[in-house]
């Protein structure tokens, strides 16, 4: 991937990639942001700490 994606870790000691179908894409926090806000009510907890913990590859 060429470092180009994102990581996401989690509490359990585990990293979740972000990985874009491109090489072009970036990573769009608005519209993040805007679908988590969206899910909290049907997911009955905000998503805004895991998105808060999002960087570059490492």
């Amino acid at each position: 991937y060429h470092r180009h994606y994102w990581e996401l870790p989690v509490k359990e000691g585990n990293v979740i990639l972000i990985v874009p179908a491109d090489l072009d894409q970036q990573l769009d926090l608005p519209a993040l942001n805007a679908r988590a806000e969206a899910l909290a009510p049907r997911l009955g907890y905000s998503l805004q700490p895991l998105i808060k913990a999002i960087r570059p590859a490492t």
